[in-house]
């Protein structure tokens, strides 16, 4: 083959595009910032497979990258949720609560993150309103309430990809901070007249 170019390339199916697109959107919301390799899923799976787990029983492990434990099952439940609150809500307004457990001495430098991050949330078209609240009986507890014109499958996608989100994300797990979110649907409204 003298001489000769050869070319030569793989062509990319509707599905494999898909695919793509989808890890390319959901990347940016692992903590990891990367998805995970197949190598990685198969040791944790050989692991449980193994004798060395034989203790184990009754968990779920979440190989994630982080996901499970700063967003609980609202990334697994995403889409059926969506579905769900279009149904039965009242209008396409959700309200997102934020349960995060923390240690008293990394609470000022938490509500200081959160007061950052907050200066450009107020700035996002489809915010509606947000309060931060603590538990008078358990001041380790702190609830954050957002309210949002999105699905939670929208506001996953399109709020937690956001840059100024990045350094708060890393403040959590960096910290040790316990977060547990929630999805609501808005049922009922109602306001001082």
């Amino acid at each position: 083959m003298n001489g000769a170019n050869v070319a030569a390339h793989k062509p990319v199916s509707l599905m494999e595009q898909q695919l793509d697109d989808y890890i390319q959107s959901v990347t940016p919301a692992i903590p990891l910032g990367r998805t995970g390799t197949p190598d990685e899923i198969a040791k944790v799976a050989a692991f449980l497979a193994s004798d060395e787990s034989r203790y184990i029983t009754g968990v779920e492990l979440f190989v994630d990258g982080g996901q499970g434990q700063i967003y609980g099952t609202a990334c697994d439940v995403g889409k059926t949720a969506a579905v769900s609150f279009k149904e039965k809500s009242m209008s396409n307004k959700i309200t997102l609560v934020v349960r995060f457990h923390m240690d008293e001495s990394v609470k000022k430098e938490f509500t200081a993150k959160l007061q950052a991050v907050f200066t450009h949330i107020v700035k996002e078209e489809t915010f509606v309103e947000a309060s931060l609240v603590e538990d008078m009986r358990d001041p380790k507890t702190i609830l954050n309430y957002e309210v949002w014109n999105e699905s939670p499958e929208s506001f996953m996608k399109d709020q937690m990809s956001k840059a100024y989100r990045a350094e708060f994300e890393k403040m959590i797990v960096d910290l040790k901070i316990d977060r547990t979110p929630a999805w609501y649907s808005t049922i009922a409204d109602w306001k001082k007249g």
